[in-house]
C-alpha cells in the first residue's frame, strides 16, 4: 500500500534532527564558553549518525545528511578543544571514541589516542593507533597533508612502559618475517626514503625508488576504483613474492605503489619492472599491466 501518512488533530511531535538544529542554532548565539560546552555535549549525545540511511540514495536525504554532519563535526570538533583545553581527557577520549564508532577514519581517531595517552592507557592506545595505521596503509595517500603531520605527531608520543633488551627485540621485530618485500605505511616508507637520502651521501649505498602503477585493459592508468583495490591485492602479492626482503612498498593513491629496492644496480632496474609486470598479468589472466617508472635512484632528487 501507498499513500502518505499525516497527523490528525493536536499530536505533539519531536524529532532528533529538530533539537539538533536548535541546538546548533544556540550554539552559534551563545558567547559563554561554559554553555557552549553544554550545548555542544547534548549536540554529540543526540547525534546517531548518518541521516535516514535506508533512503541513502535519495538526493534530498543526501543533502540534509551533510547538512547535519556538517552540525555535528562543528559542535563536535569545538567540544574536544574545549574538553583538551580543560584537561579533561576522560572527557575527550569517550566523546572521541564515540565518534570514531559513528565515523571510523575521518581523524578523529587522533584526539581518541591523544586522549588515551594523556589518561596513561598506553596499551589501549597502541591499540589503536595499530588500527588506524593499519587502515593508512591500505588507504595509502589519502590522508590530508593535515591528517598526515597529526598522525606523525600522534606516533611521536607513542611510548612503551620500560623494558628490556627481550621486550624491546620483541617490539621491534616481526612476529613472523614473510616473504618478499616488505609493507609499511606511507609515513613509514617516507622515514625509510629520507633516512637512505641521508645514508647514501657515505657512498656505497644503491637503491632504485619506483612508482607502479596499475594499468587498465586499454593500456592506460586505472580510474575505476573498485577495479584498482581488487589488482592493487594481486600487485601486493606479486611484490611479496617476486621481490627480496630489503625491498619495501606502500601504497600511495588509489591504482599507484611506491616500490623502494635496496641494493639494486641502475641498470638492472628495468629488469625488476619487467618481472612486476610479468608475474602480475599472471595472477589477472594476461589483462591489464603494470607501468613501472623509476622516480629516484639516489641522483635524481
Amino acid at each position: 500500500m501507498g499513500g502518505v501518512i499525516s497527523f490528525a488533530g493536536e499530536i505533539e511531535a519531536e524529532s532528533d534532527v529538530w533539537n539538533l538544529e536548535v541546538l546548533a542554532q544556540a550554539f552559534e548565539q551563545e558567547h559563554d564558553g561554559q554553555r557552549k560546552m553544554d550545548l555542544c555535549k547534548k549536540a554529540c549525545e543526540l547525534y546517531q549518525g548518518e541521516f535516514l540511511p535506508q533512503l541513502s540514495n535519495e538526493q534530498w536525504v543526501i543533502e540534509k545528511s551533510r547538512y547535519y554532519q556538517k552540525l555535528y563535526f562543528g559542535m563536535l570538533k569545538y567540544l574536544l578543544n574545549a574538553l583538551r583545553e580543560e584537561g579533561d581527557y576522560r572527557n575527550m577520549e569517550k566523546v572521541a571514541a564515540r565518534a570514531v564508532e559513528l565515523y571510523p577514519y575521518e581523524g578523529w581517531e587522533i584526539w581518541q589516542i591523544d586522549g588515551l595517552i594523556a589518561l596513561g592507557r598506553q596499551k589501549e592506545a597502541q591499540e589503536a593507533y595499530q588500527k588506524a595505521a593499519s587502515y593508512v596503509q591500505e588507504i595509502g595517500g589519502f590522508l590530508s597533508k593535515k591528517q598526515q603531520a597529526q598522525f606523525r605527531r600522534i606516533g611521536g608520543r607513542m611510548r612503551q612502559p620500560k623494558g628490556t633488551g627481550e621486550d624491546i627485540s620483541r617490539c621491534l621485530l616481526e612476529a613472523a618475517p614473510g616473504q618478499g618485500a616488505y609493507a609499511c605505511t606511507l609515513p613509514g616508507f617516507s622515514d625509510c626514503f629520507r633516512m637512505l637520502k641521508r645514508v647514501i651521501k657515505r657512498g656505497d649505498i644503491r637503491f632504485g625508488l619506483l612508482l607502479c602503477t596499475i594499468l587498465d585493459g586499454n593500456g592506460h592508468p586505472a580510474s575505476s576504483r573498485e577495479y584498482c583495490e581488487k589488482q592493487g591485492e594481486k600487485l601486493c602479492a606479486t611484490f611479496q613474492t617476486h621481490l627480496r626482503q630489503g625491498d619495501i612498498y606502500t601504497k600511495y593513491s588509489e591504482g599507484q605503489y611506491l616500490l623502494l629496492c635496496l641494493g639494486v644496480e641502475k641498470e638492472n632496474i628495468p629488469d625488476i619492472g619487467m618481472r612486476i609486470d610479468m608475474d602480475y598479468r599472471k595472477r589477472c589472466g594476461g589483462r591489464g599491466g603494470i607501468s613501472c617508472q623509476l622516480l629516484d635512484d639516489g641522483d635524481t632528487w
